[in-house]
């Protein structure tokens, strides 16, 4: 039953994302930068403006997304509903996400009001249609909250810290915003008493 809640839940976030699809770039300069860094690493320049005579090297965002949107660069190159494309999966990826986060924290009955109003939400559908960072940092995130959940089982102090480090790191990554979520889930273990996983996630 629950693979076909999460299942039915990513087709109809899909769906929603395609009809609510605006093929114009937002017209913030954001968006084209994405696309420059994506081209950048994909000519060996890394991280780098190659729009202009000389590549400058870019320090403004961490590496994560760029190098997500390599691969529709690779797949069709120059072909920005592609790229476009990326953020709508990333939509379908929270939609998901969302629910069974909130059926680990709370009833079912709340997990679809609050998965109801991000399907609805015209902030995120607006974000599901831009290159831009939001959708797949949301994704990510919620994925590292859940390991961050389902770990608090495990018994393995190692092991754990390894799954919830990955994933909160893999975050940062995509949006720099994550080093909230990497205290926090360093913070949370030495709240809940285990000191050990929390220094092993310190180190």
């Amino acid at each position: 039953r629950t693979k076909l809640i999460l299942a039915g839940l990513f087709i109809a976030a899909t769906m929603t994302g395609w009809l609510c699809f605006d093929e114009r770039l937002y017209p913030i300069g954001d968006n084209a930068e994405f696309v420059v860094l994506a081209r950048s690493i994909l000519q060996g320049e890394g991280l780098s403006y190659i729009n202009g005579p000389v590549p400058v090297p870019s320090s403004k965002y961490p590496p994560g997304f760029p190098l997500i949107l390599t691969i529709p660069e690779l797949i069709s190159p120059g072909n920005l509903n592609l790229m476009k494309s990326v953020s709508i999966f990333f939509f379908a990826l929270v939609v998901p996400l969302t629910w069974t986060l909130v059926c680990k924290v709370d009833s079912e009955e709340m997990a679809w009001l609050v998965t109801g109003c991000v399907l609805a939400s015209t902030q995120l559908l607006s974000f599901s249609h831009m290159i831009l960072s939001e959708m797949p940092f949301t994704a990510f995130s919620l994925a590292a909250l859940l390991i961050l959940i389902k770990a608090e089982d495990l018994t393995d102090d190692r092991r754990a810290a390894a799954l919830i480090g990955l994933a909160i790191v893999l975050s940062y990554y995509i949006r720099s915003i994550g080093i909230a979520l990497i205290a926090g889930a360093i913070a949370s273990q030495f709240l809940s008493g285990r000191h050990k996983r929390g220094l092993l996630l310190i180190g």
